[in-house]
């Protein structure tokens, strides 16, 4: 089953996927895999939860990474979509807003339809790269990169339906793709979205606590988006930094307080390593 190029987005879960961090910790998250039917061009995206709100969340990361919006999306029954009561099925009020307001229609295919059936092998091939990792990480912070660095891969590795790299198609189907949305529109279907420009100081406010990006973002314009206990910072589509979210003034992270002195302090004879130690606990005790 092929499609026009910026026809058609397959959108599915991985659900309840694990990953252990070398320190032991298990993170237990999804991945929203979506996939353009000409290219096979493939997009994953992290998410702790399946609800409506992650559903779109997800979507409109897809968007902005893809650059554009295909004519419609397709998907199965999941219920972040559709609610079925006595057989009948019924989109989401959020989602048929949605559809109205991005001009792109979500439609619904049986799970593991013709239709969808010989797409997904990348996203096969993805879990496959990724849980060899498993054990490795340090944390939720660098499976996330990592998640974005085998997202490349896949991209870059020939598919063996097309015999060509997805990335090589996408460079057509993208001048198919038509303009994205309006931008405010778009993250008004975000929760709880804040954005900043960055401060000198690094840091950026959530409910009244101070949490620190690196240098390179000083003056740029972040997103803010908290998800449970954590606080998620993107640059664009990028994700910056991950912190606890806690009631301490400051949060500094080592490397990023640690960075900002190697550029404020030029003179190498002092122990810059020392003084970044020093002053964070002095932060640390001040900012409780």
């Amino acid at each position: 089953y092929e499609t026009r190029p910026g026809q058609q987005l397959q959108v599915d879960w991985k659900e309840n996927l694990r990953m252990t961090t070398i320190h032991g910790e298990v993170i237990e998250f999804n991945l929203m895999t979506s996939t353009l039917g000409y290219s096979r061009e493939h997009i994953f995206v992290y998410t702790k939860g399946k609800t409506t709100e992650d559903f779109l969340r997800c979507i409109i990361d897809t968007l902005y990474r893809l650059g554009g919006t295909p004519e419609h999306i397709l998907t199965d029954n999941m219920t972040a979509v559709v609610s079925i009561t006595n057989g009948s099925k019924r989109k989401h009020q959020k989602i048929r807003a949605f559809e109205k307001d991005s001009g792109m229609k979500i439609r619904l295919c049986k799970t593991r339809s013709p239709q969808t059936k010989g797409k997904d092998e990348s996203a096969n091939r993805f879990i496959s790269w990724l849980n060899a990792y498993d054990g490795e990480i340090e944390n939720e912070e660098e499976l996330i990169h990592l998640i974005e660095k085998i997202n490349r891969r896949v991209n870059n590795t020939i598919n063996q339906t097309t015999n060509m790299p997805p990335h090589v198609l996408f460079e057509k189907e993208k001048e198919y793709l038509r303009p994205l949305p309006n931008k405010v529109m778009l993250d008004s279907y975000v929760d709880n979205v804040i954005t900043q420009i960055v401060p000198p100081t690094l840091l950026v406010t959530y409910n009244g606590s101070g949490y620190s990006v690196p240098t390179k973002f000083i003056n740029k314009r972040v997103k803010l988006v908290p998800i449970e206990n954590k606080l998620y910072v993107y640059f664009n589509t990028e994700l910056v930094t991950v912190h606890q979210i806690n009631k301490n003034k400051f949060n500094y992270k080592h490397d990023h307080y640690q960075e900002a002195l190697h550029h404020t302090i030029c003179n190498k004879d002092i122990d810059i390593d020392a003084i970044a130690e020093e002053n964070l606990k002095l932060l640390e005790r001040i900012g409780k």
